[in-house]
């Protein structure tokens, strides 16, 4: 976009251990808004073992992040994660007892 660097990542995974096979992939994207803000989205799925799909232990996450860089070596960011627990096979809907617990950080980074 005019306005500043855009970045688009995602990676896929998968592994088999001990008898089960795991297997997850992000999508993230990015935006710099000129050189003092940011921001960032991103959805993350895991399911831990595949093979039971009864078991209903795959998560999703929705994650929304805002960079606001004060200098050239130090980031404040603010992050909003969603977990959800997900229903069956699904890798959107979410099960009936899914928890509440979404996630605020802020994170006040520093390097030199």
């Amino acid at each position: 976009l005019p306005l500043g660097g855009t970045g688009i990542r995602t990676e896929y995974f998968g592994a088999r251990d001990k008898g089960k096979t795991e297997r997850g992939w992000y999508l993230w994207l990015s935006q710099a808004v000129y050189k003092k803000f940011g921001g960032a989205m991103r959805y993350d799925y895991f399911d831990p073992n595949t093979s039971d799909t009864k078991q209903g232990d795959a998560t999703g996450t929705f994650s929304l992040a805002g960079h606001y860089f004060w200098d050239a070596n130090v980031r404040i960011t603010a992050a909003y994660d969603i977990p959800r627990l997900l229903k069956g096979n699904s890798m959107f809907s979410k099960a009936a007892n899914d928890r509440r617990d979404n996630t605020f950080t802020l994170q006040f980074q520093y390097t030199y």
